[in-house]
């Protein structure tokens, strides 16, 4: 690597993988082992990657970045699931989850913290046993056919 690293955050789960937010607007997950070359490339961000954290369940992290978005990715995919961004948010600094991988906890230059969901078509509240029901069933249907082409944009 040639630029920078501006943060580093170990995997809780896999104590030997860790990740790293880099200047050029990657993250690169190694394995401690193998430092010769990076086992995943995480791509997306269009500006500097400032700060990395993974969730408590080290499937996923979440990342903040000067292009004034925080992304969450999966640990060993290349491109994130989820991105949020406000028009009044300015360079994300600094990004953590919570401690049951429910919400991220982004600050930025303009001073201000942002609570968000780390799902964001979760519904928050208590759930009705019919509404539980249903949820379930439609999880159940995206984990079958998730090798389709047309599910996996779901």
């Amino acid at each position: 690597m040639a630029t920078k690293t501006n943060s580093i955050c170990w995997n809780p789960m896999e104590p030997f993988n860790f990740t790293d937010a880099n200047e050029d607007c990657n993250c690169y997950s190694f394995d401690s082992r193998k430092l010769n070359a990076a086992t995943c490339v995480h791509k997306d961000h269009v500006s500097a990657v400032m700060d990395i954290d993974y969730s408590p369940t080290g499937r996923e992290f979440v990342t903040g970045s000067y292009d004034r978005t925080v992304r969450i990715f999966q640990y060993n995919g290349g491109h994130s699931r989820e991105i949020y961004h406000t028009k009044r948010m300015q360079r994300v600094f600094c990004v953590k989850y919570s401690c049951d991988a429910s919400y991220v906890i982004s600050g930025s230059d303009d001073t201000n913290l942002r609570l968000w969901k780390a799902k964001a078509s979760e519904q928050l509240g208590v759930l009705l046993p019919r509404e539980k029901k249903r949820h379930d069933y439609l999880e159940a249907v995206k984990n079958r056919y998730k090798h389709l082409a047309e599910v996996k944009r779901i």
